[in-house]
């Protein structure tokens, strides 16, 4: 029973504190910088992809990307004139082997 007594005046102190409690006054210029920081929010969701694009990550992995792919074409197309070379030593070693003139009419 003693113990309820001091829960409940434990209880009623607590909600005794509320009672001095105010309303806290904000700075004035605290509603402007929320309102732009939202308005800039809005911005930024509006741009949606553009926003995305211009972020510095997606904007170096497109250009390794570039990059990467011109490579592999510069290799792809050493690789063909090689063989195109190659082609041609053979068609003028078959010419002059059967005594065929290779020159061209054009």
């Amino acid at each position: 029973m003693k113990h309820d007594k001091y829960r409940s005046e434990h209880i009623d102190t607590i909600l005794n504190s509320l009672d001095g409690i105010k309303q806290v006054e904000v700075l004035s210029f605290f509603y402007t910088r929320v309102s732009a920081r939202m308005q800039l929010q809005q911005v930024h969701q509006q741009a949606g992809w553009i926003g995305f694009i211009s972020k510095p990550a997606f904007a170096i992995a497109i250009l390794l990307v570039l990059v990467a792919a011109n490579g592999l074409e510069i290799n792809q197309l050493i690789k063909q004139n090689k063989t195109e070379m190659s082609n041609t030593a053979s068609i003028q070693n078959f010419a002059k082997e059967y005594g065929l003139s290779s020159a061209s009419i054009y």
